[in-house]
């Protein structure tokens, strides 16, 4: 393993150290620190087709969030999971010579960086959930009530096989 997946492993355990007990975003933060960690490996082990291979976990963890998701915080995780397949696919196409040539160095950096912004997202989404309101009555942290509301919010559209509450 490199710095930069012990670096994203870390993210990933701090963000469960701030979540503490709200099992979703648990869940979500294992998720994530597996696929992250799995298809890095796969990376790192110089298997064929990693990024095809890695488009299709990414998809299939975005399904995953689209059809479990509940809350606004896990929309955008949702995202940023097609955000991943969509640099796979560009990284894919650029291979095949179909698209302009992608440098694998910014298509690396890329993904690390989004890793590192869903563990911010899910941390700061249950560090904010574990607020909630009582921790924001002090009137520094009043401005991030509206946060804290957002965060907490339910989905506004289900997933399209759902009926429409």
């Amino acid at each position: 393993m490199s710095h930069i997946d012990m670096l994203i492993l870390g993210a990933y355990g701090l963000a469960a150290i701030a979540v503490g007990r709200d099992t979703r975003a648990l869940s979500w933060l294992a998720v994530s620190a597996v696929v992250a960690l799995s298809t890095a490996l796969y990376v790192r082990h110089g298997f064929g087709n990693a990024a095809f291979v890695s488009a299709l976990v990414d998809g299939g963890v975005c399904l995953l969030i689209y059809a479990f998701g509940r809350h606004m915080w896990e929309m955008l995780v949702w995202r940023f999971y097609q955000t991943f397949v969509l640099i796979h696919l560009i990284f894919l196409a650029s291979v095949h010579q179909l698209a302009p040539v992608v440098d694998p160095l910014i298509y690396g950096v890329s993904l690390e960086l989004l890793n590192i912004l869903v563990a911010l997202t899910i941390g700061g989404a249950g560090l904010m959930q574990r607020l909630g309101h009582d921790g924001l009555r002090d009137s520094a942290w009043r401005p991030l009530r509206p946060l804290v509301r957002l965060v907490r919010q339910k989905r506004t559209h289900p997933p399209f096989w759902a009926p429409a509450e």
